[in-house]
C-alpha cells in the first residue's frame, strides 16, 4: 500500500530587486488576465490610450512612467470615446491625473497592497508623476480644442515627437473649415 502526500504545492514567481528587498513575490499570470480583461471591456481603444501615454514617456525621457505603470494607470482610469482616439486619450489623462492627485500612489492590481512607487518621496512623486501628467493632459487638451489644423499638429507633436504627421502646407494655408486634429488609426505616432 502507498501513501501519497496530499500536500497542496503552490509555486511563487519572485523578481529579483536592487536594494533591500532583494526578492518580491509577483504574479505575472493575474496581471496579464487583468489586461485582458479590460481589453475586452474596452476594446482596441483601450490598448492605443496605453500606446499613446507610452510614446508620449518614451519620447520625453520618462523612465520612471514604465509601460507597467502606464497600463495600470490606464486600466484604472480609461474613459472611452467611441467617435474620438483624441477625446478618448484626454478624458482618460483628466482620470489619470485626479487619481494621482488623490492616491499619490501607484497600486499593483492584482495586490492591492503593493505599492509602486513607494521609493519616492511625496514632492518626487508630485514632480515626476502628477506634474507632468499634468502638463500632458493641458498640452493635449489644446491640441484638441485647436481650430488651426497647423497648430493642432504641432502641438501633438511637441507631445509624441517627429512620427506624429505634419500637417502638409496645403492644410496650413486653408483658412477655412479649420478643423482640429483627430488622432486616428492614420495619424497614431507609433506607427501603422
Amino acid at each position: 500500500m502507498f501513501a501519497y502526500n496530499t500536500r497542496k504545492i503552490t509555486i511563487s514567481t519572485y523578481l529579483a530587486r536592487k536594494g533591500l528587498e532583494q526578492w518580491e513575490e509577483n504574479n505575472p499570470k493575474l496581471f496579464t488576465e487583468w489586461v485582458h480583461e479590460k481589453l475586452r471591456r474596452h476594446d482596441e481603444q483601450f490598448r492605443s490610450v496605453v500606446k499613446y501615454i507610452k510614446k508620449w514617456a518614451y519620447y520625453k525621457g520618462y523612465e520612471e512612467i514604465s509601460g507597467f505603470l502606464t497600463t495600470i494607470l490606464v486600466g484604472n482610469n480609461f474613459s472611452g470615446d467611441t467617435n474620438r482616439e483624441d477625446r478618448s486619450l484626454l478624458n482618460t489623462l483628466d482620470r489619470v491625473v485626479n487619481d494621482l492627485e488623490g492616491n499619490k500612489a501607484i497600486f499593483r492590481p492584482v495586490s492591492p497592497e503593493k505599492n509602486m512607487t513607494d521609493k519616492y518621496t511625496e514632492s518626487e512623486f508630485r514632480q515626476l508623476f502628477i506634474d507632468r501628467f499634468k502638463k500632458f493632459r493641458d498640452k493635449a487638451e489644446k491640441a484638441f480644442v485647436e481650430d488651426d489644423h497647423g497648430k493642432s499638429c504641432d502641438i501633438w507633436r511637441e507631445l509624441f515627437g517627429d512620427e506624429f504627421p505634419e500637417a502638409d502646407e496645403e492644410e496650413r494655408d486653408k483658412i477655412q473649415e479649420r478643423q482640429p486634429v483627430k488622432i486616428t488609426t492614420e495619424t497614431r505616432p507609433w506607427g501603422n
